[in-house]
């Protein structure tokens, strides 16, 4: 976003009002029913989608706070964050279209595993998605997302955009170094936080017809893979209820 487009107070407002709708909005559980009672595929994708809201939720309010307060590497580092979790939502929709375009679930559901229960640490079987690729995902579709991405990472690590580059000023008539903690440029931060939750409640809200037709696909193949009944079986059953009720 460039400096001279940069509102600070219309962004300010509407990313708090972004927050606070996210906030409102959290589901106290997550039922199975609600997507289906027979597959467990679309259960799968529902906890990300609400999983994330939680997290998008949280990021969000803490990053506002903290830039407010003019904390603006931890502003920074918290929409970094945030950015990660969009970028994840972001992915589960593509692969949902996708599965239903194709009418195929064989692959989203290595992702689903992978993106509910995958860690780097080894403390479940299955490896978590590189963030990375996630971050690519939605770059394919929005050019500049991995740009501001990695502008957040210079100021999340502590480097030279995170800490001389954040936190001094250098005054050349007295040579030396002013400190304080508002020197970072605040389009850098505020910019992409209020368009991350923006992204995040569009493709949150988009995703509900395709988890409806996730879940009609996955029925679908479930009733496919079901062995037809053979021919007689209903006759049998009923000659052996019958049969004990006689013995009765």
């Amino acid at each position: 976003m460039p400096h001279d487009a940069f509102n600070e107070e219309d962004l300010l407002r509407n990313g708090l009002l972004l927050s606070q709708s996210l906030k409102a909005s959290l589901p106290p559980r997550i039922d199975p029913a609600t997507v289906s009672t027979t597959a467990k595929i679309p259960f799968k994708a529902l906890c990300i989608r609400e999983v994330m809201l939680y997290r998008v939720s949280e990021l969000a309010e803490a990053a506002l706070a903290c830039y407010q307060q003019n904390q603006l590497v931890a502003a920074a580092t918290l929409t970094r964050s945030l950015l990660e979790s969009v970028a994840i939502l972001y992915w589960l929709f593509k692969e949902l279209k996708t599965a239903v375009a194709d009418e195929d679930t064989r692959k989203v559901d290595d992702f689903l595993g992978r993106a509910l229960v995958g860690t780097r640490n080894k403390s479940t079987p299955l490896l978590a998605h590189n963030v990375m690729k996630a971050i690519d995902v939605v770059t394919k579709d929005i050019d500049h997302y991995r740009k501001v991405y990695e502008e957040l990472c210079e100021i999340a690590h502590p480097n030279y955009g995170g800490g001389l580059g954040a936190y001094a000023k250098l005054n050349g008539k007295m040579v030396w170094y002013e400190l304080g903690t508002n020197r970072l440029p605040k389009p850098l931060i505020l910019g992409p936080l209020a368009m991350s939750l923006e992204l995040f409640v569009h493709f949150y809200d988009k995703m509900i017809p395709y988890l409806e037709n996730f879940a009609a696909l996955c029925e679908r193949e479930i009733e496919k893979r079901q062995p037809a009944p053979r021919e007689g079986a209903t006759e049998q059953t009923d000659t052996r209820k019958t049969k004990r009720g006689h013995s009765t």
